[in-house]
């Protein structure tokens, strides 16, 4: 049975992090339905789903640290986007819980006409990669949508793509286009998920 505060952990690697403290305009936040399962004890990763105003504001300095501050991209990119206001736009932040602090973010983009989740703004702290923490969340925030999807797909930066592969997504071809100036390719992962051994 499902509690009142429902959330999904997984397993990663302990690391502490500092929290990032930017501040941009929020787009509203639209709470949505979601059934995930209990809390399981001795995790140190937790993925939720953006709910508050407060959370909103997380998810977008750590955002902003990576994409603009990091990474170099205009602001408003980040600040302007209509799609972070759209009702059937889901927001999700990693937390590290041993160390109660903000790791990792992610956005959908939820089309159920198409039955189709695109995914973006995935993004993990600098000083805390290479610890599974990008792995842990794009497994996360793909079994809280699929259920209501056929198809996941984002577009990938060029120099992330092997990253996406290993998170089982393949190029739909060989273009390479430009966004906001960088290489991208477009990337798609049937929402099906494999059999367990046990199950086949």
């Amino acid at each position: 049975m499902m509690t009142p505060h429902q959330i999904i952990v997984f397993r990663c690697s302990e690391v502490s992090c500092p929290n990032a403290s930017e501040a941009t305009p929020l787009p509203p936040v639209h709470c949505h339905s979601l059934s995930f399962p209990p809390p399981t004890p001795h995790m140190t990763l937790l993925v939720t789903p953006v709910t508050t105003p407060e959370e909103l504001q997380q998810a977008m300095a750590l955002r902003l640290r990576v994409f603009i501050h990091e990474q170099g991209f205009n602001e408003s990119v980040e600040t302007d986007d209509p799609n972070d206001g759209k009702p059937s736009t889901l927001h999700f932040l990693g937390r590290d819980v041993e160390q109660d602090k903000i790791v990792a973010v992610a956005r959908c983009l939820l089309d159920e006409s198409t039955r189709k989740a695109k995914f973006g703004r995935v993004a993990v702290l600098s000083e805390c990669r290479g610890k599974g923490y990008g792995l842990v969340l794009m497994d996360a925030i793909e079994d809280l949508v699929r259920d209501r999807v056929d198809m996941f797909a984002l577009s990938a930066q060029y120099d992330k793509k092997g990253f996406y592969e290993k998170c089982g997504y393949q190029c739909t071809s060989d273009e390479i286009y430009l966004e906001e100036g960088a290489k991208h390719c477009w990337m798609v992962k049937s929402a099906s998920k494999a059999p367990s051994t046990s199950e086949q």
